[in-house]
């Protein structure tokens, strides 16, 4: 595979670093997001019909957790390694300290910076432009991806989930997950199950660890082992 970094990659030592670090706290995300799964299925006061509401928005949370801690990962993985890519991947860059707006500037823009070196410019400048990120569907995963190197193309299961995740928690955050009824004065929330739930941190999990095997030159590809403490995927 071809990856789009210069030759000026980053050491193993560092993303080796990276990949510890980054476990753990991937790990401590998704962890955080099952655990209001477990407390949904304790036993628990139902209504005749169905949950109460204000128990199913315990899945709710779990949904929003769960997108968050995916898009932390690929905020994270980017920040690591697009100050590493090449012209194309940066293009879209804004210099750090500029209004926000990836476009040519004046060298006078860089007279702040005199004391840095590029990659120390550079690692200020992607850290600045993901401040605000977001990944709102697969394909834009895909892409931002692809621009450092990692191709998850062509894992169209683990990729079709993590779209309905990615749906459903738009529905939650932007709308309250709630239906309008016809006829009916007042809203329903959309039934939610945790076994639904359990299926997305799982395959958030199991993005995350193909992720990781993909990243450039790393003692964990060599090896052919996994990164210790990874995610479990259960």
């Amino acid at each position: 595979m071809t990856h789009a970094m210069t030759p000026n990659q980053p050491s193993n030592k560092m993303v080796s670093a990276f990949i510890e670090r980054q476990v753990n706290r991937t790990s401590q995300n998704l962890k955080r997001a099952k655990n209001l799964v477990t407390v949904y299925q304790q036993p628990r006061r139902v209504s005749q019909d169905r949950d109460f509401v204000y128990q199913t928005d315990l899945l709710r949370a779990a949904v929003v957790f769960t997108h968050a801690s995916l898009e932390d990962f690929i905020r994270s993985v980017r920040r690591a390694f697009l100050p590493w890519a090449n012209e194309d991947a940066l293009e879209a860059v804004p210099l750090a300290g500029t209004d926000g707006r990836a476009e040519k500037f004046s060298l006078g823009k860089l007279a702040k910076h005199r004391d840095k070196t590029v990659q120390q410019l550079l690692d200020e400048s992607v850290e600045q432009h993901l401040e605000q990120s977001t990944y709102n569907n697969p394909n834009e995963i895909v892409g931002v991806l692809k621009a450092i190197g990692i191709d998850v193309r062509g894992e169209d299961t683990m990729l079709r989930e993590l779209g309905a995740m990615i749906k459903r928690r738009h529905a939650i955050v932007h709308r309250a997950d709630s239906l309008e009824i016809k006829g009916k004065q007042t809203l329903q929330a959309t039934s939610l199950e945790p076994e639904t739930v359990l299926k997305w941190i799982q395959a958030t999990s199991m993005f995350v660890l193909f992720v990781f095997g993909r990243l450039p030159v790393t003692r964990y590809r060599r090896t052919g082992s996994k990164p210790p403490n990874a995610p479990d995927p259960n």
